[in-house]
């Protein structure tokens, strides 16, 4: 660009934002191209071109990614993100799926995401002749009290902003009438892309509910047979425990539009008294 009549025809440097324009999931179709800063409606954007070298069709970003849009929406999750230098596709996928509670995949087909939270019913049960080298490892993080959440401000042009949040029972200063305790151990959480302050609270408390509730990581080993699930899926796990034993049902024997038997995946002693279930 230069100016007609101004410092010889030269403009001094600026700069603006572009919002994307994508095809948003309205509940029954992908619709007609909107503003928008939904997760999993740029990552569709993105993917089915003109970026990529070999876009996908449209199809191929479709299903997969249609309760992820749905959640994005349902809980105000946007990307925000403005990039000042060159980033690889998987890097930049990545960002948005951070941003969206989600992980994407493909799964020789289609692009699929498998949400972090919301997840459906489990597509299957490993327990038995098909669970094999169980083990698991718990996790003990050092305590937190609090977390220094540094982000850039989207209200504020993108200024470099901080807010603490504290974890449950703690605060900035000690309050005995509501239990509250003074927060001295604090730790720094640094957030990708630029963000409104209520969200930069709600990935603090995220964090800190992780660290809390998702301490423990379960492996196991099964025949290739047995696997119908797929990436992304959720499972269910059951296992022996010593003093007890685990059988699942085969059959149901039916008399009169009644259960009258069940054939057992393994011989189980029936003894008085004792309650099976």
């Amino acid at each position: 660009m230069r100016a007609s009549a101004l410092n010889q025809g030269n403009l001094a440097p600026f700069t603006c934002r572009i919002t994307p324009i994508c095809e948003t999931w309205t509940g029954t179709q992908w619709g007609a191209p909107v503003p928008t800063s939904n997760p999993a409606a740029i990552s569709r954007w993105l993917m089915t071109g003109p970026a990529p070298a070999v876009a996908l069709t449209k199809p191929q970003a479709d299903v997969g990614l249609r309760t992820w849009a749905a959640l994005c929406d349902q809980y105000n999750w946007k990307s925000h993100i403005y990039l000042t230098e060159d980033r690889k596709q998987d890097a930049v996928m990545q960002l948005l799926g951070m941003n969206g509670r989600a992980s994407l995949f493909w799964d020789g087909t289609q692009l699929v995401s498998a949400p972090w939270v919301e997840k459906p019913a489990p597509r299957q049960l490993f327990a038995g002749s098909n669970l094999k080298d169980h083990r698991w490892e718990i996790v003990y993080p050092d305590p937190v009290h609090a977390l220094r959440v540094e982000f850039q401000n989207i209200d504020q042009g993108g200024e470099a902003d901080e807010i603490y949040v504290y974890a449950d029972g703690y605060g900035e200063t000690a309050d005995p009438a509501n239990n509250i305790l003074p927060a001295t151990l604090v730790e720094a959480l640094r957030l990708e892309g630029q963000q409104t302050i209520e969200r930069a609270y709600r990935d603090g408390r995220w964090n800190l509910g992780a660290r809390m509730h998702q301490r423990r990581v379960d492996s196991w080993s099964t025949d290739i047979e047995h696997i119908v699930c797929r990436y992304g899926d959720r499972v269910r796990l059951a296992w022996d425990r010593v003093g007890t034993a685990n059988a699942t049902v085969r059959n149901r024997l039916w008399s009169g539009g009644l259960v009258s038997g069940l054939r057992l995946s393994q011989p189980v002693r029936m003894e008085p008294g004792r309650a099976l279930s």
